[in-house]
């Protein structure tokens, strides 16, 4: 990988990354790398409180009408009412916070049918609170539901909390905050991931 300044940075393919699968740290384990993808480019390092995902679904318009999309809160509301019914000592997705275990599933964020056509920041992170609880699943493409079927949500929604899926990035859950360290990269519409300036 080319991480010279301003250099365009392709992102690897993820179906390498070996699979996990757990739902709270061993005693004593520490989680080495962990990278975390933001579409606020301008933000600074620090702590990311958890529930930032959830909470934007507090102003997020149910109509059609102004760029809203009802589908996206049944999706979410799907997965987690397969949390609360069969998994509810996991974080939520709602009140937890978002990272990724490498730094490949964390460009894969650069797919059209997620953020690929916004301006992002790719950081270097760790865990506040390494004893928190925590999950593995995986980055949902939520645009390939649709058409799909309720059924077809809940199987996914199913799937999601039944750890990786190797079709997709691995994605950690977690309900501790997370410690941005270290830009890495910035991602331009249109462009690509390319090495951010030194701060």
């Amino acid at each position: 990988m080319d991480t010279q300044d301003n250099k365009m940075v392709r992102a690897p393919a993820h179906g390498t990354i070996e699979a996990h699968h757990f739902t709270n740290q061993p005693k004593g384990a520490r989680m080495k790398e962990l990278f975390f993808v933001s579409k606020q480019p301008e933000l600074g390092a620090g702590v990311i409180e958890p529930g930032r995902w959830g909470r934007g679904y507090d102003v997020y318009r149910a109509t059609r009408m102004y760029g809203g999309d009802p589908w996206m809160l049944v999706l979410e509301q799907a997965i987690e009412i397969e949390r609360l019914n069969n998994h509810p000592t996991l974080p939520s997705r709602l009140t937890g916070a978002f990272a990724f275990p490498s730094l490949e599933a964390a460009m894969s964020t650069n797919n059209p049918g997620a953020f690929g056509t916004k301006a992002m920041a790719l950081w270097k992170c760790e865990l506040a609170d390494p004893t928190a609880p925590l999950h593995m699943g995986f980055f949902p493409f939520f645009h390939e539901l649709d058409g799909k079927t309720f059924e077809q949500v809940r199987a996914y929604a199913k799937s999601y909390w039944g750890g990786w899926d190797p079709r997709y990035p691995p994605e950690i859950l977690t309900a501790s905050p997370l410690r941005l360290t270290e830009r890495l990269y910035e991602h331009i519409p249109g462009t690509g991931w390319i090495s951010s300036p030194p701060q």
